[in-house]
């Protein structure tokens, strides 16, 4: 992504606040969308009850996957950065191969296996190819089917994956209340400041959560300002972000960055079943669906 230029000052101000506006407000739903899916997952974490989710899962993830199929066409039109190309090669990758979706679950399943959270797991099953449309672009998708049974931080680190699967930047999981604020922040700046933010929004996620404090402090630097301290400090606890951290710094999280599967594909829940056992164990039969571009 081109940084922006002291002599375009004024130009590119105004285009680089117009773009943080119409992002803001592009991405606004997706980011209800998000908190709706945590909120459903979480039905099942801290309940503990048997419950069948079916295609609201679908409806809530929606959102997230026309995000991204629309920041993929844009950043394609715009300068074909890393983030279009991650996009394109590992969030929706061409096609209705799900090899790296499944390796990913089945890597997972094994290392809970191996530290005792995870028992019974069931071998992997996929079904047919459909064609959907999603923002006017065709994509592929297939379902991925399994039961296993989960306890402790196995079944906890299960949603957490689940919930930031598909997921890219910072911008990916900003509420509605967050986008106000940095959008404030940056009429209120200077073009170099409207840079420093946009740097902040495209930080990889996954990064981040291992390790904050570098993207932090150059906002910080570029923001001197109390509302941007209580904003990060408030960014830092939101849900997505606070389970995510646990994910990214704990074992799986080193699992993912030793075999190299960030960016998680895209997976949306279409059916989640849960039937409580003895000792903590749950089990679990999920359907999952994995999207691809045609």
């Amino acid at each position: 992504m081109s940084d922006i230029s002291v002599s375009d000052r004024p130009i590119t101000y105004m285009a680089a606040t117009l773009l943080l506006t119409v992002g803001c407000l592009m991405l606004s739903y997706s980011g209800v969308l998000i908190q709706e899916h945590g909120k459903a997952l979480a039905a099942v974490r801290d309940q503990g009850l048997p419950l069948v989710q079916e295609t609201t899962q679908l409806e809530q993830r929606e959102g997230i996957l026309q995000k991204q199929v629309e920041t993929s066409r844009m950043r394609a039109s715009l300068d074909g950065g890393t983030e279009e190309e991650q996009l394109r090669l590992f969030v929706l990758p061409h096609g209705d191969d799900v090899g790296r979706a499944i390796s990913m679950l089945s890597g997972a399943f094994e290392l809970w296996s191996k530290e005792g959270t995870a028992k019974d797991v069931s071998p992997i099953a996929t079904g047919d190819s459909t064609t959907v449309t999603v923002a006017s672009a065709p994509l592929t998708k297939r379902s991925l089917s399994f039961s296993l049974q989960l306890k402790g931080e196995g079944y906890k680190d299960f949603f957490r994956l689940l919930d930031i699967a598909g997921l890219l930047t910072l911008d990916d999981v900003l509420s509605a209340d967050d986008r106000d604020i940095l959008l404030h922040a940056s009429e209120e700046g200077d073009p170099e400041q409207v840079g420093a933010l946009k740097e902040f929004l495209s930080t990889d996620l996954f990064s981040y959560l291992r390790q904050p404090g570098t993207a932090e402090e150059k906002l910080r630097q570029s923001f001197p300002s109390d509302t941007i301290v209580l904003f990060l400090r408030r960014f830092e606890q939101s849900d997505l972000v606070w389970e995510g951290s646990a994910l990214a710094r704990g074992s799986v999280g080193h699992y993912l960055q030793d075999q190299k599967m960030w960016p998680l594909p895209y997976l949306s829940i279409t059916s989640l079943k849960q039937e409580d056992g003895a000792d903590g164990w749950a089990k679990l039969t999920v359907t999952l669906e994995a999207y691809g571009r045609e």
